[in-house]
Protein backbone atom coordinates (compact mmCIF):
# COMPACT_ATOMS: atom_id res chain seq x y z
CA UNK A 1 0.00 0.00 0.00
CA UNK A 2 1.57 3.26 -1.10
CA UNK A 3 0.72 6.88 -0.51
CA UNK A 4 -1.62 7.03 -3.50
CA UNK A 5 -3.62 4.09 -2.18
CA UNK A 6 -3.86 5.68 1.25
CA UNK A 7 -5.10 8.92 -0.30
CA UNK A 8 -7.57 6.89 -2.38
CA UNK A 9 -9.00 5.24 0.75
CA UNK A 10 -9.47 8.61 2.45
CA UNK A 11 -11.05 10.01 -0.71
CA UNK A 12 -13.50 7.10 -0.90
CA UNK A 13 -14.50 7.71 2.71
CA UNK A 14 -15.20 11.38 2.00
CA UNK A 15 -17.02 10.60 -1.26
CA UNK A 16 -19.25 8.08 0.53
CA UNK A 17 -20.20 10.61 3.19
CA UNK A 18 -20.88 13.35 0.64
CA UNK A 19 -22.77 10.98 -1.63
CA UNK A 20 -25.12 10.05 1.21
CA UNK A 21 -25.92 13.70 1.84
CA UNK A 22 -26.24 14.38 -1.87
CA UNK A 23 -28.68 11.52 -2.42
CA UNK A 24 -30.78 12.53 0.57
CA UNK A 25 -30.99 16.14 -0.60
CA UNK A 26 -32.23 15.53 -4.18
CA UNK A 27 -35.93 14.75 -4.51
CA UNK A 28 -36.48 14.98 -8.32
CA UNK A 29 -34.25 11.96 -8.97
CA UNK A 30 -35.32 9.92 -5.97
CA UNK A 31 -35.34 6.60 -7.83
CA UNK A 32 -31.78 7.12 -9.04
CA UNK A 33 -30.85 8.20 -5.56
CA UNK A 34 -32.25 5.00 -4.10
CA UNK A 35 -30.18 2.95 -6.53
CA UNK A 36 -27.04 4.85 -5.61
CA UNK A 37 -27.88 4.47 -1.92
CA UNK A 38 -28.14 0.69 -2.36
CA UNK A 39 -24.73 0.60 -4.05
CA UNK A 40 -23.03 2.51 -1.28
CA UNK A 41 -24.99 0.87 1.55
CA UNK A 42 -22.12 -1.57 2.40
CA UNK A 43 -19.69 1.35 2.66
CA UNK A 44 -22.25 3.23 4.74
CA UNK A 45 -22.58 0.33 7.16
CA UNK A 46 -18.83 -0.06 7.39
CA UNK A 47 -18.45 3.65 8.14
CA UNK A 48 -21.10 3.55 10.84
CA UNK A 49 -19.41 0.53 12.39
CA UNK A 50 -16.03 2.34 12.37
CA UNK A 51 -17.49 5.59 13.67
CA UNK A 52 -19.47 3.96 16.47
CA UNK A 53 -21.80 5.87 18.77
CA UNK A 54 -23.24 9.11 17.37
CA UNK A 55 -25.63 9.98 20.21
CA UNK A 56 -25.01 13.22 22.05
CA UNK A 57 -26.17 16.75 22.77
CA UNK A 58 -25.79 17.71 19.10
CA UNK A 59 -27.46 15.95 16.18
CA UNK A 60 -26.17 12.54 15.08
CA UNK A 61 -25.29 13.65 11.53
CA UNK A 62 -22.96 16.34 12.89
CA UNK A 63 -21.27 13.87 15.21
CA UNK A 64 -20.96 11.33 12.38
CA UNK A 65 -19.35 13.83 9.99
CA UNK A 66 -17.11 15.17 12.78
CA UNK A 67 -15.86 11.68 13.57
CA UNK A 68 -15.10 11.02 9.89
CA UNK A 69 -13.13 14.27 9.66
CA UNK A 70 -11.32 13.47 12.91
CA UNK A 71 -10.47 10.03 11.50
CA UNK A 72 -8.93 11.61 8.40
CA UNK A 73 -7.06 14.15 10.54
CA UNK A 74 -5.65 11.50 12.88
CA UNK A 75 -4.58 9.22 10.02
CA UNK A 76 -2.87 12.10 8.25
CA UNK A 77 -1.02 13.28 11.36
CA UNK A 78 0.06 9.78 12.39
CA UNK A 79 1.29 9.15 8.84
CA UNK A 80 3.40 12.32 8.96
CA UNK A 81 4.86 11.28 12.33
CA UNK A 82 5.66 7.76 11.13
CA UNK A 83 7.47 9.23 8.14
CA UNK A 84 10.08 10.50 10.60
CA UNK A 85 10.68 7.05 12.11
CA UNK A 86 13.36 5.29 9.98
CA UNK A 87 12.16 1.74 10.64
CA UNK A 88 8.64 2.61 9.43
CA UNK A 89 9.26 5.33 6.85
CA UNK A 90 10.74 2.75 4.46
CA UNK A 91 7.59 0.58 4.62
CA UNK A 92 4.53 2.31 3.19
CA UNK A 93 2.32 -0.67 3.99
CA UNK A 94 3.16 -0.73 7.70
CA UNK A 95 2.97 3.05 7.94
CA UNK A 96 -0.56 3.21 6.50
CA UNK A 97 -1.76 0.14 8.42
CA UNK A 98 -0.63 1.66 11.71
CA UNK A 99 -2.04 5.08 10.77
CA UNK A 100 -5.45 3.64 9.89
CA UNK A 101 -5.59 1.40 12.99
CA UNK A 102 -4.63 4.29 15.27
CA UNK A 103 -7.19 6.52 13.57
CA UNK A 104 -10.02 4.00 13.93
CA UNK A 105 -9.15 3.29 17.57
CA UNK A 106 -8.96 7.00 18.15
CA UNK A 107 -12.53 7.78 17.05
CA UNK A 108 -14.38 4.45 17.45
CA UNK A 109 -15.11 4.80 21.18
CA UNK A 110 -15.54 8.58 21.35
CA UNK A 111 -18.96 9.52 22.69
CA UNK A 112 -21.03 12.23 21.09
CA UNK A 113 -20.48 14.53 24.07
CA UNK A 114 -16.70 14.16 23.79
CA UNK A 115 -16.89 14.97 20.08
CA UNK A 116 -18.93 18.07 20.89
CA UNK A 117 -16.26 19.10 23.40
CA UNK A 118 -13.54 18.49 20.80
CA UNK A 119 -15.36 20.76 18.36
CA UNK A 120 -15.34 23.73 20.76
CA UNK A 121 -11.64 24.64 20.26
CA UNK A 122 -12.12 24.39 16.48
CA UNK A 123 -15.12 26.71 16.70
CA UNK A 124 -13.08 29.13 18.79
CA UNK A 125 -10.17 28.91 16.36
CA UNK A 126 -12.48 29.56 13.41
CA UNK A 127 -13.93 32.64 15.08
CA UNK A 128 -10.48 33.89 16.11
CA UNK A 129 -9.12 33.35 12.60
CA UNK A 130 -12.13 35.16 11.18
CA UNK A 131 -10.95 38.16 13.21
CA UNK A 132 -7.17 37.83 12.88
CA UNK A 133 -6.91 37.27 9.14
CA UNK A 134 -9.05 40.26 8.13
CA UNK A 135 -6.98 42.28 10.61
CA UNK A 136 -3.73 41.23 8.93
CA UNK A 137 -5.11 41.78 5.43
CA UNK A 138 -6.51 45.17 6.39
CA UNK A 139 -3.20 46.20 7.97
CA UNK A 140 -1.32 45.24 4.82
CA UNK A 141 -3.82 47.26 2.79
CA UNK A 142 -3.51 50.32 5.03
CA UNK A 143 0.31 50.47 5.04
CA UNK A 144 0.69 49.68 1.34
CA UNK A 145 -1.90 52.12 -0.03
CA UNK A 146 -2.32 54.97 2.47
CA UNK A 147 0.78 57.15 2.80
CA UNK A 148 -0.40 59.88 5.17
CA UNK A 149 -0.56 59.40 8.97
CA UNK A 150 -3.99 61.03 9.19
CA UNK A 151 -5.40 58.75 6.51
CA UNK A 152 -4.07 55.64 8.25
CA UNK A 153 -5.46 56.71 11.62
CA UNK A 154 -8.89 57.32 10.08
CA UNK A 155 -8.73 53.87 8.46
CA UNK A 156 -7.89 52.20 11.77
CA UNK A 157 -10.63 54.15 13.57
CA UNK A 158 -13.17 52.96 10.99
CA UNK A 159 -11.94 49.38 11.38
CA UNK A 160 -12.35 49.56 15.15
CA UNK A 161 -15.88 50.94 14.80
CA UNK A 162 -16.78 48.00 12.55
CA UNK A 163 -15.65 45.53 15.22
CA UNK A 164 -17.62 47.39 17.88
CA UNK A 165 -20.70 47.25 15.66
CA UNK A 166 -20.27 43.48 15.13
CA UNK A 167 -19.82 43.02 18.89
CA UNK A 168 -23.01 44.98 19.54
CA UNK A 169 -24.92 42.85 17.03
CA UNK A 170 -23.61 39.51 18.38
CA UNK A 171 -23.41 40.26 22.08
CA UNK A 172 -26.71 38.49 22.71
CA UNK A 173 -25.73 35.35 20.77
CA UNK A 174 -25.27 32.78 23.55
CA UNK A 175 -23.90 30.16 21.13
CA UNK A 176 -20.68 32.17 20.81
CA UNK A 177 -20.05 32.17 24.56
CA UNK A 178 -17.02 34.20 25.68
CA UNK A 179 -15.71 34.36 22.13
CA UNK A 180 -17.61 37.61 21.60
CA UNK A 181 -15.02 39.30 23.82
CA UNK A 182 -12.62 39.03 20.88
CA UNK A 183 -14.51 41.75 19.04
CA UNK A 184 -13.94 44.57 21.57
CA UNK A 185 -10.37 43.28 21.90
CA UNK A 186 -9.92 43.70 18.14
CA UNK A 187 -11.40 47.20 18.40
CA UNK A 188 -8.91 48.00 21.17
CA UNK A 189 -6.07 46.73 19.00
CA UNK A 190 -7.31 49.00 16.19
CA UNK A 191 -7.12 51.91 18.64
CA UNK A 192 -3.60 50.83 19.58
CA UNK A 193 -2.64 50.77 15.90
CA UNK A 194 -3.83 54.36 15.65
CA UNK A 195 -1.60 55.38 18.57
CA UNK A 196 1.56 53.62 17.31
CA UNK A 197 1.04 54.42 13.63
CA UNK A 198 4.16 56.60 13.53
CA UNK A 199 6.32 53.84 15.01
CA UNK A 200 4.99 51.27 12.53
CA UNK A 201 5.52 53.63 9.60
CA UNK A 202 9.14 54.27 10.67
CA UNK A 203 9.68 50.53 11.09
CA UNK A 204 8.25 49.94 7.61
CA UNK A 205 10.64 52.48 6.09
CA UNK A 206 13.57 50.96 7.98
CA UNK A 207 12.71 47.49 6.71
CA UNK A 208 12.51 48.82 3.16
CA UNK A 209 15.96 50.39 3.54
CA UNK A 210 17.42 47.20 5.00
CA UNK A 211 15.99 45.22 2.11
CA UNK A 212 17.60 47.59 -0.38
CA UNK A 213 20.87 47.48 1.55
CA UNK A 214 20.90 43.70 1.49
CA UNK A 215 20.79 43.75 -2.31
CA UNK A 216 23.64 46.26 -2.38
CA UNK A 217 25.61 44.18 0.10
CA UNK A 218 25.17 41.08 -2.03
CA UNK A 219 26.47 42.89 -5.10
CA UNK A 220 29.41 44.14 -3.05
CA UNK A 221 30.02 40.55 -1.95
CA UNK A 222 30.17 39.37 -5.56
CA UNK A 223 32.61 42.16 -6.41
CA UNK A 224 34.81 41.20 -3.45
CA UNK A 225 34.83 37.57 -4.61
CA UNK A 226 36.04 38.60 -8.05
CA UNK A 227 38.76 40.76 -6.51
CA UNK A 228 39.72 37.87 -4.23
CA UNK A 229 40.09 35.48 -7.16
CA UNK A 230 42.24 38.02 -9.00
CA UNK A 231 44.41 38.58 -5.90
CA UNK A 232 44.87 34.81 -5.47
CA UNK A 233 46.00 34.51 -9.07
CA UNK A 234 48.53 37.32 -8.54
CA UNK A 235 49.75 35.65 -5.36
CA UNK A 236 50.15 32.28 -7.13
CA UNK A 237 52.04 33.92 -9.99
CA UNK A 238 54.29 35.84 -7.60
CA UNK A 239 55.11 32.64 -5.68
CA UNK A 240 55.90 30.78 -8.89
CA UNK A 241 58.16 33.58 -10.14
CA UNK A 242 59.71 34.09 -6.73
CA UNK A 243 59.07 37.85 -6.56
CA UNK A 244 59.12 38.64 -2.83
CA UNK A 245 57.74 42.16 -3.28
CA UNK A 246 54.81 40.92 -5.35
CA UNK A 247 54.16 38.13 -2.85
CA UNK A 248 53.97 40.62 0.02
CA UNK A 249 51.68 42.93 -1.93
CA UNK A 250 49.39 40.03 -2.88
CA UNK A 251 49.27 38.80 0.74
CA UNK A 252 48.39 42.28 1.95
CA UNK A 253 45.59 42.56 -0.58
CA UNK A 254 44.22 39.12 0.35
CA UNK A 255 44.21 40.07 4.04
CA UNK A 256 42.25 43.25 3.29
CA UNK A 257 39.73 41.29 1.24
CA UNK A 258 39.37 38.74 4.06
CA UNK A 259 38.55 41.55 6.46
CA UNK A 260 36.00 43.00 4.02
CA UNK A 261 34.33 39.60 3.55
CA UNK A 262 34.27 39.02 7.31
CA UNK A 263 32.54 42.37 7.75
CA UNK A 264 29.76 41.10 5.47
CA UNK A 265 29.50 37.96 7.64
CA UNK A 266 29.98 35.55 4.75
Amino acid sequence: MNKKLGVLILSLVMISVLALGFVAAIDPIESLGNQIAKLIEPANRALHFIVGDTAGKIDASTIFLSKILLLILIISLVSLILDRIPILSDSSTMKWVISIVVGILGIRFLSGDIVAAILLPYNTMAIAMSIIFPFIIYGAFVYSTIYTPTGRRIAWAFFGLVFLFIWFMRASDESLGNVTSLYPLAAAVSLGMMLIDGTIARLQKRMAKEKAMSVTAYRHYLDLLKEYETAEQRYTTAVRVGNAKAIAAAKSELNKLDVALSALKV
